[in-house]
């Protein structure tokens, strides 16, 4: 069984005491907020619904520009330059 090293012994005796790690403060000059485990994943909750809602106004969008697509194609070319004038 391996021998225990007793606080006086000389190996210890001339170590500075160990400190707890704290972490830095952040290099930001802007204050830290704390929040609570509940709200963190309310806003995470929040976070990934508005992130699924954009993902659907995206692909709405999307249709919509394709449709139109569609219709300025069929508008005949003459009609077009006609009504620029």
């Amino acid at each position: 069984m391996p021998e225990a090293i007793h606080p006086t012994s000389p190996l210890t005796q001339g170590a500075p005491p160990v400190m707890p790690a704290t972490p830095a403060p952040p290099p930001s000059s802007e204050p830290t907020v704390t929040v609570s485990l509940t709200e963190f994943r309310g806003l995470v909750h929040s976070l990934q619904t508005l992130s699924t809602a954009q993902d659907s106004i995206i692909q709405q969008m999307a249709t919509i520009r394709a449709h139109q697509d569609q219709i300025i194609a069929t508008i005949p070319r003459s009609f077009i330059r006609s009504s620029s004038i």
